[in-house]
């Protein structure tokens, strides 16, 4: 088993943190607890040495975690209770990760927890927090190579590379990725329904007129951009 370096957990840990930032206001009190609590708990036990908790305590926690979001959403499954999902069990995927394999997958799944946050909002900022994840993410699994292609020579030696020099490296690769990005995203085509099946907006409003209204209440009201209608043309257009 090849473990990861205290640099590259912290690394790690540092992009979760990030990725985790828009979300933890949307989330329900109970549910926010128990996706910080993992963190906070791996991040003190890297930086005091403490040993893993047991098994029979994660297995505790895992179902505790489980219960408290099936309560916490009322039972309902729909887009902001699967993205707490997802943000709660990648927290709790930290105390167990000992293994580069296991570091590897927080790093990834950090980056479609990313993702998901587009969903919820398109401000201003968000391209910065996208950028920042992206960023800190690249850095985590460069750590996490290097640890691995030093490992039948033993434990990587020390980086004199100032954190800069670091995410300056991790802008470099981004830079590489970029034409690719700009050609998937201006020839991918684009769908009217979610790739993933789960429903856009199980538990949000939607847009309409009642029997009865007050005034100022339409303006509560928010925009569906579901498609209204879709057109077939079988000859020329």
């Amino acid at each position: 088993m090849i473990r990861p370096s205290r640099n590259s957990i912290l690394w790690m840990i540092a992009t979760l943190a990030v990725a985790l930032a828009p979300q933890l206001p949307r989330m329900p009190l109970a549910a926010a607890l128990i996706t910080v609590l993992p963190l906070a708990w791996r991040l003190t036990a890297e930086i005091k040495r403490w040993q893993p908790l047991p098994k029979l305590l994660r297995y505790i926690a895992t179902a505790l975690s489980l219960l408290t979001l099936v309560v916490a959403h009322g039972g309902q499954f729909g887009r902001r209770a699967s993205v707490t999902l997802l943000a709660a069990m990648l927290a709790l995927k930290l105390l167990e990760t000992e293994r580069i394999r296991d570091a590897r997958l927080i790093v990834s799944f950090s980056f479609f927890l990313c993702a998901t946050q587009f969903l919820f909002a398109q401000g201003v900022f968000m391209p910065v927090y996208g950028l920042a994840t992206t960023v800190l993410g690249l850095v985590a699994l460069t750590q996490l190579q290097r640890d691995e292609a030093f490992a039948p020579c033993g434990p990587a030696p020390p980086l004199r590379a100032s954190i800069l020099a670091e995410l300056r490296f991790s802008g470099r690769l981004l830079a590489l990725a970029v034409p690719a990005g700009l050609a998937l995203f201006l020839l991918f085509p684009r769908w009217g329904t979610p790739m993933w099946g789960v429903p856009e907006a199980t538990l949000d409003a939607k847009s309409g007129l009642s029997d009865t209204m007050s005034p100022g209440s339409i303006q509560n009201l928010f925009m569906d951009d579901s498609p209204a209608f879709r057109v077939d043309f079988h000859g020329r257009l």
